[in-house]
């Protein structure tokens, strides 16, 4: 398993929240069948990340569409998604 991290040293000096691309998604972690007994997702709804929102707009830039829910809070980073179906209802992770 091989990833790449983008860095790292501001991360650790603002502090924001980790960025990680895999070299190959198909050893990501996170990639297991799930059975969603019909649900069919669209992709993400919406992000919710604590942290300085000046800063994580610099961090971030575009998000590829994705809303952006900042928060103020420590420790910066994810706090919840939610997941986009297809007939319009969401599924949230915290």
């Amino acid at each position: 398993m091989r990833w790449r991290l983008a860095g790292l040293q501001t991360m650790i000096a603002k502090p924001l929240p980790a960025l990680i691309a895999w070299d190959d998604t198909r050893a990501f972690p996170g990639r297991m069948p799930l059975a969603l007994r019909g649900l069919r997702p669209r992709g993400f709804a919406w992000l919710e990340l604590a942290g300085v929102e000046r800063r994580l707009h610099e961090w971030l830039g575009a998000t590829a569409g994705v809303p952006l829910r900042i928060i103020n809070g420590k420790p910066a980073g994810l706090r919840a998604a939610a997941i986009a179906l297809e007939y319009g209802d969401e599924i949230v992770i915290r």
